[in-house]
């Protein structure tokens, strides 16, 4: 899950490589720490922000991750799902 740090310490190529890289290698457990079975993969990545544009975040992960990137909730809260492609 991320939050309030996406747009200001997420929203860029690396971090975008990296998670897309985490969502695409199809390892599906949990996180780094052997959280699950099937190895080290992020399954989807679950975004609550209340900030109102977070276009240019989405833009990233889409073109540099590879990651596809859906909105699920409008308004004063914002839940993002982003999961491979």
């Amino acid at each position: 899950m991320a939050s309030y740090v996406l747009k200001m310490y997420m929203a860029n190529e690396g971090c975008a490589k990296w998670m897309g890289g985490m969502l695409n290698s199809g390892g599906g457990g949990g996180g780094g720490n052997g959280g699950g079975s099937g190895g080290g993969g992020l399954r989807a990545v679950l975004v609550v922000s209340r900030d109102e544009n977070l276009e240019a975040a989405s833009r990233v992960m889409r073109e540099v991750g590879g990651i596809r990137v859906l909105q699920l909730m409008v308004g004063w809260c914002r839940l993002t799902l982003w999961n491979p492609i």
